[in-house]
């Protein structure tokens, strides 16, 4: 167990800044997670919605978490997966989830961005998952609604070593090589169409059945690497 703050004595980070790896894992302690063996995002989704679709009490805190199927879809949206520190681990933690949420610490308030009369506070809980052999720090994002009570909305797994920012497949690291880590992930969304064939002139993006700017955003970030 990381020693720290205890669960009722948390230090609030103010909105404009962010929390150190340390100030991540002061009181938690890393919940075992196995790799995912889901096929795709398709049966990952399914999975979850028949499995951990729940309210879930936070220990930290004492109030009810609702894990919604609307939440699913945000877990498994494109701009989510790509936060995380890679694919596979982001959907590793689907499974671990409900332990998750009633075991992380509520360690950030902040105002709603878009000042939603009906969202009282955005909340940022932190866990953390033992992976593969290392730790990895997990942001939980829950909406505190006035009428609807506490809204799962989102997470993410933060790369020890640089938690702040997680770079795009493609994107050019700070020691300027390729991150090429989520090159295999092209295809694994559906909606999403590109081809990759270099006989051709220019490469040719079918953009017909992108449904969402969930999409567009992995898209974009899949042509980066591609040209």
């Amino acid at each position: 167990m990381f020693d720290g703050v205890t669960n009722k004595n948390a230090t609030f980070a103010p909105s404009e800044q962010n929390l150190t790896i340390t100030q991540m894992l002061e009181g938690t302690t890393p919940i075992e997670t196995p790799k995912h063996s889901f096929r795709n995002f398709d049966e990952a989704k399914k999975w979850a919605k028949e499995n951990i679709v729940d309210t879930y009490k936070n220990d930290n805190t004492g109030e009810d978490v609702y894990i919604s199927k609307k939440a699913i879809d945000k877990y498994l949206s494109a701009s989510a997966v790509l936060k995380s520190v890679n694919k596979d681990a982001h959907l590793s933690v689907l499974k671990v989830m409900p332990e998750l949420l009633k075991t992380s610490l509520l360690k950030e308030k902040n105002t709603d961005r878009a000042d939603d009369y009906h969202i009282k506070e955005i909340q940022r809980f932190y866990g953390a998952i033992s992976y593969e052999g290392q730790t990895h720090p997990i942001k939980i994002t829950v909406k505190a609604t006035r009428n609807e009570g506490n809204k799962a909305y989102s997470y993410e797994v933060l790369d020890i070593e640089n938690p702040v920012e997680q770079n795009l497949p493609g994107q050019s690291t700070s020691s300027g090589q390729w991150n090429a880590s989520a090159s295999k992930d092209r295809h694994t969304f559906p909606h999403l169409e590109v081809s990759t064939n270099k006989d051709t002139d220019n490469f040719e993006t079918t953009k017909q059945n992108v449904q969402n700017s969930d999409a567009v955003v992995f898209l974009n970030a899949q042509l980066s690497f591609l040209q």
